[in-house]
């Protein structure tokens, strides 16, 4: 199975970034492992410094538009669109550990996450 590391509380302060280059993560797991997830909530990524991340960037956390038909039949697929942002607080080398900021949708384990642009 994955290893997963020690809880660290967030910061008393965090400076909140936007990335220069984008950067897309799994919601590998949380500290409350098996429930419908929200603000306040901490997560953990599967990826870390070594590929772009650092404390303080904000991700949004992302799902599939999924698909519908067109007037003509046609198959369309929809704009993924957002449901939640999470903030980066700590980082290890391939993995990271995030808190939820806000959520309007419930987040799950599985969710993607990207880095908000610039």
């Amino acid at each position: 199975g994955d290893r997963l590391l020690p809880y660290l509380p967030p910061l008393q302060e965090l400076p909140l970034l936007k990335g220069d280059t984008p950067v897309a993560a799994c919601l590998v797991a949380s500290r409350r492992p098996g429930t419908m997830l929200g603000e306040g909530d901490v997560v953990y990524l599967d990826k870390g410094e070594e590929d772009g991340l650092k404390p303080g960037l904000v991700m949004e956390v992302v799902r599939s538009g999924g698909q519908s038909r067109s007037s003509e039949g046609e198959i369309i697929s929809l704009p993924k669109r957002g449901v939640g942002r999470l903030a980066v607080i700590s980082t290890r080398k391939g993995t990271a550990t995030a808190l939820i900021l806000c959520s309007r949708e419930p987040i799950e384990v599985g969710d993607r996450a990207e880095v908000l642009i610039r």
